[in-house]
């Protein structure tokens, strides 16, 4: 009886790992593309104190809320879909592991292109 317990709760910890790696993976994917997408984006504008929806521009407009919330969006569709399929599939260790090394690479990739970003801005 205790074993099973255990078992279950090992597998319901599997399964929620997997759902927030993959939630990750989604998150950093979306972070990086959404600025490419050129679709309207939660926009602030500092000089008037507003917020609203708009398509990024130049200016003083701020476009890091409204990709921060696609990002946000894209994990919570992501780790339910991972949460859904994980009841069918039972994740393993090759599977976490995956998940694991995915969701490393492509914050690291984030990390990357932003810092190249930021120092091509300086010179």
């Amino acid at each position: 009886m205790i074993e099973n317990e255990n078992d279950s709760q090992n597998q319901r910890a599997a399964r929620l790992a997997w759902s927030t790696l993959v939630g990750a993976c989604a998150f950093a994917m979306v972070y990086v593309i959404a600025p490419a997408w050129g679709v309207p984006v939660l926009l602030y504008d500092p000089n008037h104190r507003l917020f609203h929806f708009a398509t990024p521009r130049a200016g003083p407009m701020m476009s890091y809320y409204g990709f921060l919330l696609y990002s946000v969006i894209a994990f919570l569709i992501g780790a339910a879909v991972a949460w859904l399929v994980s009841t069918r599939r039972r994740p393993n260790a090759e599977s976490l592991a995956t998940a694991i090394a995915a969701a490393l690479c492509l914050v690291l990739l984030d990390a990357t292109y932003y810092a190249w970003r930021l120092l091509s801005a300086v010179h």
